[in-house]
């Protein structure tokens, strides 16, 4: 998937992921918000955290160059 569709997926409020990402990690748009949020499987073993899910909201697209130029981008079906 070329990054044009990549972003055209994301704005179309597809969530999307690279095979280059571990742990279940994908990226969507929170079109409510208007807000991308990038959510990231973990297993924390401390008490504090009683899921083993984590999301992280950002107002930008946070991607390094690698990710821009990356070619292994896929629209994640399942998400929940």
């Amino acid at each position: 998937m070329k990054f044009s569709e990549v972003v055209d997926s994301l704005m179309e409020g597809k969530p999307i992921s690279r095979t280059g990402w571990t742990g279940g990690k994908f990226l969507y748009l929170e079109k409510e918000h208007n807000w991308f949020v990038y959510y990231i499987k973990e297993d924390y073993e401390e008490d504090d955290y009683e899921e083993d899910d984590y999301e992280e909201i950002t107002y930008r697209l946070d991607l390094k160059p690698e990710d821009v130029i990356a070619n292994d981008w896929e629209i994640v079906d399942e998400i929940f």
